[in-house]
């Protein structure tokens, strides 16, 4: 399919490997100023008005309060397994299944993600996440307050379960779509700390559900539970009239290039200057030969949302050898500090500490990896050194992690607290600087499309990397142990091979970036020597 003009929609803008994906318009801009007389030097693509508004700080937060409620619901029992057990009679096996069982439905959470994005659009998507999430919390409310009273403590538990498995499969829209948001809403000065905060918003939730679940609910019958349910509904259900009344999609004017093709994407229509000038990152020869580049030609000519399934989209990334490093590396990172987190308890034990310490090395973990967080995305809009900031946050998260497990010894206590600190700054940090960098080689993909294939994955091997370590730590009896211990050599040695290494030897494109850049090149180059 040909753009105006004539020109294809493939059509490369440089003339061989390793050149400025902006060098070919040299030539253009020479024959057109040669070819153009000057009485044609005029405007004759209007430039559209790309700007921010302030709206986008109401989208974002609403966004972010629904992702803290939803992971704040899933650890609502995490603290008190034990005690939740004994008020529904049920095994503590069941409580912890009901743990996992948001893992369980992350994936077909994230299918009906990515369908409804396409079908009815991102307010929409946002609008039905927000509503289940709250139709879960009351059902898990009726369950504890009225069926537990009137029926059964296990039929309340089964009830409970339902409400859980409602919200659990909301959960995918409030972590895959943070580079949506931040896209649709923010310019590239602001995009990856927009992005950031979206993405935090839910490791801060996990936090706070925990530490707010072990606060409220005590004793051997769990008193507490049905107010902390409640408390969790009310805010749940106040947050979807919020999403409903305040959510949008997009602006009324695209912040950026890159949203502006994204728009012509949704609605079908012609391609914007994006899409002509950059073919939808066709800059580089690595770029035209990728199977990525194909998804933004829809064989029926739609246009909707790049093209195809998220299935094929998928498949099309799974192909690229660049997005499997990245994405090699966020399944071993997020595997391991999953791990850590759940089994700190344990290991810190061993070492003649009490669950005090556990609990104040997670709580430092997360708000210093906050603030990490916001500080690398800040650096990202800043400078746009997207490979450099990733390989400087994972060397920062390989050495913190074995100052970590060297930390976890006897009569330690501070330097234990401080180096959950520094671990958690540095790979929490990495956590939104590597789902930009796979946003950027995954383009013209759709932004959600990386960051669900790297949730689904992670679901996965958390699950084993956990059970492998708790495997290790069993067998290590109630010694304390050291860095040559099994299970610490297992998260060093895991964090060396499986993220250090990869993130080292990823070499990808900033195909969005550069897209942009040569699409705002060429539509000045065409306002000013009329290039049609």
């Amino acid at each position: 399919m040909d753009g105006p003009g004539g020109s294809s929609l493939r059509e490369p803008l440089l003339t061989g490997e390793g050149q400025s994906p902006l060098a070919g318009l040299g030539a253009r801009v020479s024959a057109a100023t040669e070819r153009s007389p000057s009485s044609h030097r005029h405007s004759l693509h209007p430039e559209p008005s790309l700007r921010v508004y302030a709206a986008r700080w109401r989208v974002l937060g609403i966004y972010c309060a629904c992702a803290f409620v939803n992971q704040a619901i899933w650890l609502s029992f995490a603290p008190t397994a034990a005690e939740v057990a004994a008020r529904f009679n049920v095994p503590l096996l069941a409580i912890t299944s009901l743990n996992t069982s948001a893992a369980a439905l992350f994936v077909p959470g994230a299918w009906l993600c990515a369908r409804a994005l396409a079908a009815v659009g991102l307010r929409r998507t946002v609008v039905l996440a927000a509503c289940a999430q709250a139709v879960g919390a009351l059902v898990r409310c009726v369950a504890d307050g009225l069926v537990r009273e009137t029926v059964s403590r296990r039929a309340a538990f089964a009830v409970l379960s339902t409400g859980q498995a409602l919200a659990s499969l909301a959960a995918p829209v409030f972590l895959n779509l943070p580079p949506v948001i931040a896209e649709a809403w923010f310019d590239p000065s602001g995009r990856e700390f927009a992005q950031a905060v979206g993405t935090i918003s839910s490791l801060l939730g996990q936090g706070a559900g925990s530490a707010l679940a072990g606060s409220l609910i005590s004793g051997a019958r769990a008193d507490g539970t049905f107010q902390l349910l409640f408390a969790q509904a009310a805010l749940a259900s106040a947050l979807a009239l919020s999403a409903y009344v305040g959510f949008e999609s997009a602006p009324p004017t695209p912040p950026s290039r890159a949203a502006e093709a994204s728009a012509a994407r949704e609605r079908g229509g012609s391609r914007s200057t994006l899409q002509l000038s950059a073919s939808a990152a066709s800059l580089s020869t690595r770029a035209l030969a990728d199977p990525i580049a194909g998804l933004d030609a829809d064989p029926d000519d739609s246009g909707a949302r790049g093209a195809g399934s998220p299935l094929a989209i998928w498949r099309a990334l799974l192909c690229r050898p660049q997005f499997l490093l990245l994405l090699l590396a966020f399944n071993v990172g997020l595997g391991i500090a999953a791990a850590i987190m759940t089994l700190l308890g344990q290991m810190v034990e061993k070492c003649g500490y009490g669950p005090a310490i556990a609990g104040d090395a997670s709580g430092l973990f997360m708000l210093a990896g906050a603030a990490g967080a916001f500080v690398a995305a800040r650096v990202l809009d800043r400078t746009r050194a997207y490979k450099a900031t990733l390989r400087a946050v994972a060397l920062g998260s390989s050495c913190s992690g074995a100052l970590f497990m060297r930390a976890i010894r006897p009569g330690a206590r501070a330097e234990l607290l401080v180096c959950a600190a520094l671990l958690g700054a540095w790979t929490v940090a990495a956590l939104p600087v590597l789902i930009a960098n796979a946003v950027e080689e995954a383009y013209p993909a759709p932004p959600d499309a990386p960051t669900a294939l790297l949730f689904t994955s992670s679901n996965v091997l958390q699950v084993a990397f956990t059970f492998v370590l708790q495997l290790l730590l069993t067998a290590q009896g109630d010694e304390c142990g050291d860095l040559a211990s099994p299970s610490r050599a297992l998260i060093v040695g895991a964090a060396g091979v499986g993220c250090l290494l990869p993130v080292l030897a990823f070499d990808g494109a900033q195909n969005r970036r550069i897209a942009e850049e040569a699409a705002e090149l060429e539509r000045r180059v065409a306002n000013e020597y009329g290039l049609g």
